[in-house]
C-alpha cells in the first residue's frame, strides 16, 4: 500500500501548493520526459503481455483477448486509485491506534449508507483533482495539470461505473 499512499499524498500536495508556487513542480526537461514516457510505455506493454499470458492460461474457458485484459487492468488501476484516500486513512489510523477493533459486517440500511458516503468521497476527490488540473492548466503548468487530470479520471471513472452498472 505504500506506493498508493505516497502517490495520493503527492497529489494532495500538488493541490495544496497551487496558491503558493510560481512554477510547475512536475516540469521535466523534454529529454527526460521522453525517456520516462518511453520506459513507462515499454514496461506497460511487457506487463500487459505477461498478465495476458497468465489470464489466458488460467481462464481458458473465458476466451480472453488482449484488449479485454488491457481494459481490465485499466479498470483495476482506476478502482485502486479511487480507494487511495481510504487506504491512507486506515493505514495511519492503524498505526496510531492502540486498540484492535473488529467490525462486524453491516446489515441492511447501514450498508447502503456507507456505500453512498464512500462514493461521494471518491467523487469529491475526483472533482478536487480535476479542478486543480484546470487551475494548473490556466497557469500553463502543463505537467502538473496533466498528472492531476489523469489522476482525477480514476476517481471520476469509479464514480461513473458505480452509478452505471
Amino acid at each position: 500500500y505504500t506506493p498508493i499512499i505516497f502517490i495520493f499524498l503527492a497529489s494532495i500536495l500538488l493541490v495544496i501548493l497551487i496558491p503558493f508556487i510560481n512554477y510547475d513542480p512536475l516540469a521535466l526537461p523534454v529529454q527526460l520526459f521522453i525517456a520516462l514516457v518511453t520506459f513507462y510505455a515499454i514496461s506497460s506493454i511487457i506487463y500487459a503481455k505477461e498478465i495476458y499470458k497468465i489470464a489466458k492460461e488460467s481462464y481458458k474457458d473465458l476466451n480472453l483477448n488482449i484488449k479485454d485484459v488491457i481494459f481490465s487492468l485499466g479498470r483495476i488501476f482506476a478502482f485502486i486509485t479511487s480507494i487511495s484516500p481510504f487506504i491512507f486513512y486506515y493505514f495511519f489510523k492503524g498505526l496510531i491506534s492502540n486498540t484492535k477493533v473488529y467490525i462486524v459486517t453491516p446489515k441492511g440500511g447501514n450498508k447502503i449508507k456507507s456505500k453512498t458516503c464512500n462514493i461521494l468521497i471518491i467523487l469529491i476527490f475526483g472533482l478536487i483533482f480535476l479542478i486543480s488540473s484546470i487551475i494548473y492548466l490556466l497557469h500553463q503548468y502543463y505537467f502538473s495539470s496533466l498528472w492531476l487530470f489523469f489522476y482525477s479520471t480514476n476517481f471520476l471513472y469509479t464514480t461513473y461505473r458505480h452509478y452505471n452498472l
